[in-house]
């Protein structure tokens, strides 16, 4: 390998494509990403260095972590091409956490509505939280019973959450933080009909197409806010909503993003 190209490299973050199965080759030379990946990173200015050694002339993403990378030790190596990118793409999906709010007046048939929308999502939430408030006259068992019937899919895991305290009186997030797994989460409140590809496409503008936010803001109705857990955690301690400490910090208005102008037919 070129000295001047070595050094250039990010020896601590980068990606090599040269044992990738998806990397395309004409003899030893690479040619070509057949997930495309290389031309949408060069069209968000992601340095793709042309490397070679004594076996191939490659390429290597510079600064960035190719999060499609499969290797010969992939349990789908020896499957199809066509197989493999739907198994990547099953792979690279963000995992969610979804939190339902009920307001002191949701009914009972306004929470199985959001519940039925977000089991019927396309790219269906890991994880389920139903947060209700004690003001709230629905049992808590009927809850339970709802999320039983609906949430018969095994890889969605579900909770109902009891609080003592007013919605508008306490960190929501901070309550249940403790019992949530996935890094990306979203909120929505009983009644709200969640659009059956939001979250489907919330991860495919992240993992596809390199968007990038620390939190997506919620329309007027406090629907649709998706939040990092890593984010959440580490602003935790201080005083104030995720959104005024952000801004407080400095964080760039472009990675503060709502959610309506992230996804266009999500209702203002």
């Amino acid at each position: 390998m070129n000295e001047q190209i070595n050094q250039q490299i990010n020896h601590k973050l980068h990606t090599s494509c040269k044992d990738c199965l998806f990397a395309e080759y004409t003899e030893k030379t690479q040619s070509n990403c057949s997930l495309g990946m290389l031309s949408k990173l060069r069209q968000h200015n992601v340095e793709i260095l042309d490397v070679y050694d004594e076996e191939k002339e490659f390429n290597i993403i510079n600064n960035s972590k190719c999060v499609h990378k499969r290797t010969s030790s992939w349990i789908h190596a020896q499957d199809s091409l066509a197989v493999q990118k739907d198994q990547v793409k099953e792979e690279t999906h963000l995992r969610f956490h979804t939190l339902i709010l009920l307001r002191p007046d949701s009914t009972f048939v306004e929470v199985e509505k959001t519940l039925r929308y977000l089991t019927e999502q396309l790219l269906k939430p890991e994880y389920i939280t139903i947060v209700r408030p004690a003001e709230n006259v629905i049992p808590p068992n009927q809850l339970t019973k709802l999320c039983q019937s609906l949430c018969d899919n095994p890889t969605i895991l579900w909770r109902v959450e009891n609080i003592v305290q007013p919605l508008d009186k306490v960190d929501v997030y901070k309550l249940i933080l403790p019992f949530v797994k996935s890094n990306i989460y979203s909120i929505f409140y009983a009644s709200f009909e969640v659009p059956n590809v939001f979250l489907f496409d919330v991860s495919t503008k992240v993992v596809d197409g390199f968007a990038k936010f620390m939190m997506l803001l919620p329309n007027s109705a406090g629907n649709g806010l998706v939040g990092l857990k890593t984010v959440y955690k580490y602003y935790m301690d201080r005083a104030g909503s995720l959104e005024e400490k952000l801004r407080k910090d400095g964080c760039p208005e472009e990675l503060l993003i709502s959610v309506s102008k992230f996804l266009p037919y999500f209702p203002e």
